[in-house]
């Protein structure tokens, strides 16, 4: 059973990775957006212990950000107590937690820090909990879309000023909705995403994937290896040629005209004529490296 009570509706926050500030910002833009269509029930994030008192303490302190929030509490008659709820304790043993994200309608995991893999999305779309989240590190790349996993993928900084609006205006369409064509459609989501991850985390795709491994490193060495060419590193969002804000999960990098210019034309430059380049080139290359802009793929 879903821990709805026809009063509120609960999601499940992504703990240690979650950006705290980020989900208060959503999940009190949720309640907004619930009034706007005439909904009355309160919406709430399941905290980690401790979590509710630190962004109350923060919203204390001065700032034009926090002034906003808690305006937007007063204007719905809500307080952090009303939509964080602590769990008991820090520890949840992993049989419980698939429980509470059995009984949650949906998880945010707007995560302050790139994700190297992803286990925790892949569990909540296993026990029918829809992701909502920024797609940080491999979070965007773990399933194709339509498959539990929405990601919103927009820099608050950036690209929207109401960005937490239009987030949880796209939560509430696409996990809120109570219609049965909306209902039957998520769990289509989920029954595919199941599907995919058997496919393609499953044991049979280690196996292949440990397979292919070990053929390649016993093949010959007469083979021809791919060349390595410099791209864009994992870390980018967008970097669109002649725009010097370039978008990725650890914020904003800002390049001068020039650097941007360069370090477009030298995309796609294999090693071996990087090795060979001028030195300001190699300084350039360096310092994009060093940032998280550029890596080698071949």
């Amino acid at each position: 059973d879903r821990l709805d009570d026809g009063t509120s509706i609960v999601g499940l926050d992504s703990f240690w990775e979650a950006d705290d500030q980020t989900h208060l910002h959503i999940i009190i833009a949720l309640n907004i957006v619930a009034r706007e269509h005439g909904d009355q029930r309160a919406f709430r994030l399941l905290v980690q212990p401790g979590k509710r008192e630190s962004l109350e303490q923060r919203l204390q302190s001065g700032g034009s950000q926090q002034e906003r929030l808690r305006a937007s509490l007063w204007t719905l008659e809500l307080s952090l107590s009303d939509i964080l709820f602590p769990l008991p304790s820090a520890r949840v043993r992993q049989a419980d937690l698939f429980k509470l994200m059995q009984m949650c309608r949906f998880a945010l995991m707007f995560n302050k820090i790139p994700e190297s893999f992803g286990l925790m999305p892949l569990e909540c779309v296993l026990n029918d909990c829809a992701v909502h989240t920024n797609g940080s590190g491999n979070l965007r790349h773990l399933m194709p879309p339509s498959h539990g996993i929405a990601v919103h993928d927009r820099h608050p900084v950036l690209e929207s000023a109401g960005w937490a609006l239009e987030v949880a205006r796209a939560i509430y369409d696409r996990s809120l909705n109570e219609t049965p064509a909306a209902r039957s459609e998520e769990q289509a989501e989920f029954d595919r995403g199941r599907s995919y991850m058997r496919s393609t985390y499953g044991m049979d795709a280690f196996e292949q994937d440990l397979d292919d491994v070990l053929h390649r490193g016993s093949a010959s060495t007469n083979e021809a290896s791919p060349e390595l060419r410099l791209a864009k590193g994992p870390l980018v969002r967008r970097w669109h040629s002649g725009r010097t804000d370039i978008v990725c999960d650890t914020g904003i990098v800002r390049l001068t005209t020039e650097q941007e210019a360069r370090a477009s034309q030298l995309l796609g430059t294999p090693a071996t004529d990087l090795f060979r380049s001028a030195a300001e080139d190699q300084a350039l290359i360096s310092e994009l490296w060093r940032k998280g802009l550029l890596t080698w793929h071949g």
